[in-house]
């Protein structure tokens, strides 16, 4: 059983490993959001979405540096989130690009958190479950 419903949150997921992305958007459709996933940069401009996750744990610096050219594109209600194994590596919390830094594996309750929605279970998260399991993963193009 899922414990969080979170209809209709528009969510792009920024990662540089295929079963990651995988993972968090199976997760994140289940709680009813619309997620895609974003394989290059352009693919954030045209989704538009309410939340941006970035996988911090890519090589090289990369997720700060994508966050840094998305950052003066987002509205005041968007929200640039870094998901990290381990979110209190130095500078990451602090970089001011980020409006968050949550450990991964993600948990529901704190995307929730981030947009003030109730945490409750229901009906609806299991249907949004169940629709989200027999799609193909989207890509954003």
């Amino acid at each position: 059983m899922f414990s969080f419903c979170i209809p209709n949150l528009r969510v792009l997921v920024v990662a540089s490993c295929p079963r990651k992305v995988e993972q968090l958007l199976l997760l994140l459709r289940s709680a009813g959001c619309d997620a895609r996933a974003a394989l290059e940069t352009r693919h954030w401009a045209t989704f538009r979405p309410q939340l941006t996750l970035v996988d911090g744990d890519m090589p090289g610096g990369t997720a700060e540096t994508l966050a840094r050219a998305i950052r003066p594109l987002l509205s005041a209600s968007q929200r640039l989130v870094c998901l990290s194994a381990q979110p209190a590596w130095p500078g990451r919390a602090d970089s001011g690009v980020f409006d968050a830094v949550l450990p991964h594996p993600l948990e529901l309750g704190a995307v929730a958190a981030l947009f003030g929605l109730p945490q409750g279970a229901g009906g609806r998260a299991r249907r949004a479950a169940r629709a989200a399991a027999v799609q193909p993963a989207a890509v954003v193009h």
